[in-house]
C-alpha cells in the first residue's frame, strides 16, 4: 500500500514537473512572439511616420492660382468678361455692375446666348482667370433656336478694399 501511495505521489510530482516545464517553454515562446510583434509594430509606425513626412514635403505650400486686385475695377472686369465671351463664341446681351454690401466684393449680372459648348467654355474661362471671379448663381434656358442656350449668371469679383 505504501508502495502504491509512493508511486502515485511520484507520478503526480512528475506530472506537475512536466506541466511546469511545458508552461515555462510556452511562456518563453510567447515572450519571443510578443517581442517579434512589438518590433513589427515599431517598424510599421516608423514607416507611417516617414510616409506622413514625405507627403508633407511633397505637398509643400501651394500658391493660389488667382490674385486679388486692389479695387473693384468695374470697367476692366466688364472688358475681361467680354473678351472671354468673344474668345469662346458667346454673345453677351447684357452686363451690369451692382452695389455690394460686402466689403471687397463687386457683383455683376451677365446675360447672353451661345451654343452649349461655347457657354461651357465661357464658364471654364471664368474659372481659370487670374483674377478671383466667382459665378455665384446661374440659370440656363433654351435659346432662340435648337442649337443655342440663353443664360443669366450672377458673377462677383473679390478684391482688396471696399465695395463700389
Amino acid at each position: 500500500m505504501r508502495r502504491i501511495a509512493f508511486a502515485l505521489i511520484f507520478l503526480m510530482t512528475l506530472l506537475q514537473l512536466g506541466a511546469a516545464g511545458f508552461a515555462h517553454v510556452d511562456r518563453l515562446r510567447s515572450a519571443d512572439l510578443l517581442a517579434t510583434e512589438e518590433e513589427r509594430a515599431r517598424v510599421i509606425r516608423r514607416a507611417v511616420e516617414r510616409a506622413r513626412e514625405d507627403a508633407l514635403v511633397a505637398r509643400g505650400v501651394v500658391e493660389p492660382s488667382w490674385h486679388l486686385s486692389d479695387g473693384p475695377d468695374v470697367p476692366a472686369t466688364l472688358q475681361e468678361l467680354q473678351k472671354m465671351a468673344d474668345d469662346n463664341g458667346v454673345k453677351l446681351d447684357g452686363m451690369s455692375a451692382s452695389d455690394s454690401a460686402t466689403p471687397g466684393r463687386q457683383t455683376f449680372a451677365v446675360t447672353g446666348t451661345g451654343e452649349p459648348a461655347a457657354v461651357c467654355g465661357f464658364l471654364a474661362a471664368i474659372e481659370q482667370t487670374r483674377r478671383l471671379i466667382v459665378v455665384e448663381s446661374g440659370a440656363v434656358m433654351p435659346g432662340d433656336n435648337v442649337q443655342t442656350l440663353a443664360f443669366d449668371f450672377g458673377i462677383s469679383t473679390w478684391h482688396n478694399g471696399e465695395g463700389q
